[in-house]
């Protein structure tokens, strides 16, 4: 039980610092990093990305393809259904600092860039850590967009106008491909983990 006036100092502090609300300065805290976290984590995040609301106007395929050591690697596109073909796609990479699955954060993300940009949106799970080191994410994604090129037709997708993007560690990602000689119309790089030193003055000003 946390004392009214520590509570007081606690919450003045807190919201001084980080800017958030007292109702949640108690949940301030950074959780162990360890094996067993990020694997009983994984179910969960699956489970709370499926229970996002997808709108009547997007449709949903799901497909598999080989990646990292041949290893399946699941994509599930985002179509907008008044869309013609071929259609613009975008392929997205989620955060998670290559350790944990999509968020329903990423879910909603990707929905809104399909709706908004009116274009698909080509959304992979790669594989993770700790159970797949480098190569394994870096090479999922580059193997997600060469078979988006290779099955553009069979997805309705005009390969001349494939964007690629992600957030934090789909950041790198969408570096990384496009540094690879992936021809992309687009790069957006949201927030992206380009040092791993994170000593550049962005890591340093926007800590929160």
């Amino acid at each position: 039980m946390i004392h009214s006036k520590s509570w007081n100092n606690l919450r003045l502090s807190v919201e001084m610092k980080y800017g958030i609300h007292p109702d949640f300065a108690r949940l301030n805290f950074t959780p162990w990093l360890t094996p067993l976290m990020m694997r009983a984590a994984a179910p969960v995040m699956k489970l709370m990305a499926s229970a996002v609301r997808v709108p009547e106007s997007i449709r949903i395929s799901h497909h598999t393809l080989p990646g990292y050591r041949g290893k399946p690697v699941s994509v599930e596109v985002f179509t907008p259904t008044h869309l013609a073909s071929p259609k613009p796609c975008l392929l997205y990479f989620h955060g998670g600092a290559f350790v944990f699955r999509a968020a329903p954060y990423h879910k909603k993300l990707v929905l809104r860039y399909a709706e908004g940009a009116g274009c698909a949106v080509a959304f992979p799970e790669y594989h993770l850590l700790p159970e797949y080191p480098f190569p394994a994410a870096q090479t999922d994604a580059v193997c997600t967009f060469d078979w988006l090129v290779d099955h553009a037709d069979e997805l309705g997708i005009d390969r001349r106008r494939i964007a690629i993007s992600g957030d934090s560690a789909g950041g790198l990602l969408t570096a990384a491909v496009c540094a690879l000689g992936a021809d992309a119309s687009i790069q957006m790089l949201l927030y992206p983990a380009l040092d791993a030193r994170m000593q550049t003055e962005s890591m340093k000003v926007f800590t929160d």
